[in-house]
């Protein structure tokens, strides 16, 4: 367990003013405590989420503004996240068209997920394939709580107001689309 690793996973993955800790020594309001054993358990499984082992796709990454970067590797890390829940297989993390794509190559199992920033100011976006029917489906399931652009992205302009169980959801539908397209 190292304490800086936990520092820069605070400082990545979690709300602004939210930190984890493993002391009562640190505890404040907006810190959460949990059993050490467990915390290491989630550590290490973010770490191996986090790091980039495409040395193309982590140049995107370390090219954008902290804010941004912030956002999609939180993002980056709900879509694994979500992959090893659904059992979809390990990704394939890769470029499209420049932006970080993530791929069920192995399994086949879904459809290409890539996230980049938009061109509007502090916005990011979970793009799709737009001939799928996923956006629709992800409209109809949450018509007021995610905002989307046509029928190819979900849109964020701030991740801590996100409603993050509707979105993992919409993972969930994109990284098993092919195996339950219905689902």
């Amino acid at each position: 367990y190292n304490q800086g690793l936990a520092a820069s996973i605070d400082q990545c993955l979690l709300p602004t003013g939210v930190h984890v800790a493993t002391d009562h020594a640190t505890a404040s309001p907006r810190t959460y405590r949990f059993p050490r054993e467990w915390v290491i358990a989630v550590l290490n499984r973010m770490i191996a989420a986090m790091k980039i082992d495409n040395p193309q796709v982590k140049e995107v990454f370390d090219r954008y503004p902290p804010n941004i970067r912030k956002r999609l590797l939180r993002l980056r890390a709900l879509i694994f996240e979500m992959a090893h829940a659904k059992g979809v297989g390990p990704l394939t993390e890769t470029l499209k068209w420049g932006q970080p794509s993530y791929l069920t190559e192995q399994t086949k199992a879904g459809s290409t997920i890539r996230i980049d920033a938009t061109s509007e100011p502090g916005q990011v976006a979970i793009y799709f394939i737009c001939h799928t029917n996923l956006v629709a489906r992800f409209r109809r399931e949450f018509p007021d709580t995610l905002s989307y652009d046509g029928n190819r992205a979900i849109l964020i302009d701030r991740l801590d107001e996100i409603d993050e169980p509707a979105l993992a959801q919409c993972l969930a539908m994109a990284l098993t689309y092919k195996v339950a397209p219905n689902s």
